[in-house]
């Protein structure tokens, strides 16, 4: 009697089977969550952003202003410096992430681009709202309200 080690190949196919089924059912569901997830990171990025400078002009008694352009997909950040370093402009640029973009930019009651906190922290040009939306068409907002405090909605 002969003994053989190894797997037949009717063994084989069945296993293949079962992986490939188990792909096609699994990947689609992980590339919606990925991208899900690019953009909850870039929109906690850009709030964060917002408080961080909001904190800075209070601090430094500074005025920022935070222009976001729908067309290229990118913001700045411009602080009016004070004290030591009064008159000049600091300048941060930021882009968002490859397949993230601006829906809807709302600020002071209008299409304005522009966020600006005075030295107090507050929207000088009032409340607003900035939306992104990713590749699988989700969409999240950023609200600043009058107080001046970012929050996130979906």
């Amino acid at each position: 009697m002969k003994q053989s080690f190894g797997f037949t190949v009717i063994e084989l196919l069945v296993v293949l089977a079962i992986i490939s089924i188990l792909s096609a059912i699994s990947i689609p569901g992980m590339i919606k969550w990925r991208q899900d997830h690019q953009l909850n990171s870039a929109t906690r990025g850009i709030q964060s952003m917002i408080q961080r400078l909001r904190i800075q002009a209070m601090k430094e008694k500074s005025s920022v202003s935070i222009i976001f352009n729908a067309a290229t997909n990118d913001y700045e950040a411009r602080i009016t410096m004070r004290g030591v370093e009064g008159g000049r402009t600091k300048l941060l640029k930021y882009s968002l992430p490859p397949g993230i973009r601006f829906k809807e930019i709302k600020f002071g009651g209008n299409e304005t681009s522009t966020l600006r906190f005075n030295s107090r922290g507050l929207p000088s040009g009032g409340f607003g709202s900035v939306s992104l939306m990713g590749r699988s068409k989700a969409v999240m907002k950023i609200i600043v309200p009058i107080t001046g405090n970012p929050r996130i909605t979906s």
